[in-house]
């Protein structure tokens, strides 16, 4: 339980040695917010889906410097988020629209 409000920062980078010869690397994230409460289950408020590409140059050049994707806003999580979210019995999440 928090008193407070959180605020998260990172930048995370990925390394050229994750690239595939001739592929552009594309990270994507996803950052959701939640209700968080004493005595019922936990609300996921809403998420929004982001990240970066770094297109392949070729060459000594490698990949280019990361560049933002499109941020996106969602009511709810994706499915990815809600199969991990539903299949954790350690995380008491309701995750219908409240």
């Amino acid at each position: 339980t928090r008193s407070s409000t959180v605020g998260i920062y990172d930048t995370p980078f990925v390394s050229d040695a994750y690239g595939k010869e001739g592929e552009n690397i594309w990270v994507r994230f996803e950052t959701c917010a939640v209700c968080e409460r004493d005595h019922t289950h936990n609300s996921l408020l809403a998420c929004l889906s982001w990240g970066y590409e770094r297109e392949y140059m070729g060459g000594q050049t490698g990949w280019a410097e990361p560049e933002p994707l499109a941020m996106q806003c969602h009511a709810k999580g994706t499915e990815d988020v809600q199969t991990v979210l539903e299949s954790n019995a350690d995380i008491a999440f309701s995750l219908q629209q409240q």
